[in-house]
């Protein structure tokens, strides 16, 4: 070990041995959030039939709705909306999964529910990391040597609650670039890590 604090080179590439690398996944709704968008939709469309019904037309025209109408046919779907977006803050927290914490080490990878230590396992076990999806639909499985499943996650990793996007294969090959290299483009649909 070099007095930097990294592994000697390996090709030219050497992996800091002290660098922590605190990343979240998700939240994922709990299926609680989907029943109140639906239902928020849902509503929309019951409303607009109850227009129909009592107007004959599809098209809101002036004079055919009354501002307190509009308030009790529209203000629901929008709140349901809103709590979508929101997100898990305060006392909407109930409302989605518990976030998960993911830390990266010189030693190995970490992760649990918020700030517990959950499971680890060591450099030396781990074959690859592998992503699939796009958006908030990402799916990503860490691997052992044999290419088996060790934890597989579901969402968006973050550094910060609120940065940006990253993923979890990046940030392993750039913490120990002397075990693992990049594969894919960083923002294609299937990308990942693998042993050197």
């Amino acid at each position: 070990m070099g007095a930097d604090g990294t592994i000697a080179n390996v090709d030219g590439r050497a992996a800091p041995t002290e660098r922590v690398v605190l990343l979240n996944v998700g939240p994922r709704p709990k299926p609680i959030v989907a029943v109140l968008f639906v239902s928020g939709v849902v509503y929309v469309f019951a409303g607009l039939l109850v227009y129909w019904l009592r107007t004959g037309e599809v098209r809101v025209r002036a004079g055919t709705m009354t501002e307190l109408g509009a308030l009790v046919w529209l203000v629901p779907f929008f709140v349901t909306c809103l709590v979508y977006a929101v997100g898990d803050i305060g006392p909407l927290k109930r409302l989605w999964h518990e976030r998960l914490m993911v830390e990266l080490t010189g030693d190995g990878l970490r992760w649990g529910p918020g700030g517990s230590a959950g499971e680890a396992i060591a450099w030396d076990n781990v074959g690859g990391v592998s992503a699939s999806g796009s958006g908030h639909a990402v799916t990503t499985r860490v691997l052992d040597r044999a290419g088996s499943d060790v934890t597989v996650f579901e969402g968006i990793f973050r550094r910060g609650r609120y940065s940006g996007s990253t993923d979890l294969g990046w940030e392993v090959a750039a913490l120990r670039p002397d075990l693992y290299r990049y594969i894919g483009a960083r923002h294609s649909t299937v990308r990942g890590c693998v042993r050197r």
